[in-house]
């Protein structure tokens, strides 16, 4: 009798942990669901909150020379998220506005190029790369006085400077 009452409980909490193990498996998997379905309402995959994008690409030179890792940026004048590329040895670039998505805001923007990286040190202090002067003149970068509208679609924008001499 007490090995069968025994034998009885067990089973009976078996059978009870297995429901109990059951229903938080249920109810984990609700709770990932739920929150794989927040992270991608959240995330703008579909691009319901992003404004109006242009697609933007174009040439950097400088004295009719292309230049090569320069940093461009598009700064919308009305406010919201830049946009920025470097260019490649062709000095050409094509915008990113963030993640995989390319181009800039519809509308205007003041743009900056730069071309000036600062040293490098290791950890002792000691310089490893002296970094690089900045070639283009302040009205390109730090007093930027060069401004560009972009459209929806695709829009080639060259910047053709003349360093100060």
């Amino acid at each position: 009798m007490f090995v069968r009452k025994c034998v009885e409980m067990k089973a009976g909490v078996t059978a009870e942990a297995g429901a109990h193990a059951a229903s938080r498996t249920f109810l984990s998997l609700g709770l990932s669901a739920l929150v794989a379905v927040m992270v991608l309402g959240t995330s703008g995959c579909g691009g319901g909150d992003r404004p109006p994008i242009g697609e933007v690409e174009g040439t950097v030179t400088l004295d009719g020379q292309p230049v090569a890792d320069a940093q461009i940026f598009f700064e919308p004048t009305g406010g919201g998220r830049s946009s920025s590329a470097i260019t490649d040895a062709d000095g050409t670039y094509e915008l990113s506005y963030m993640g995989d998505v390319k181009g800039a805001v519809v509308g205007e923007h003041l743009v900056r190029i730069s071309t000036a990286k600062g040293a490098t040190r290791d950890d002792n202090g000691r310089v490893t790369d002296p970094g690089q002067p900045e070639q283009f003149p302040s009205s390109y970068n730090s007093e930027s006085t060069q401004k560009v509208t972009v459209e929806g679609g695709d829009n080639e924008i060259n910047f053709d400077a003349t360093s100060d001499k």
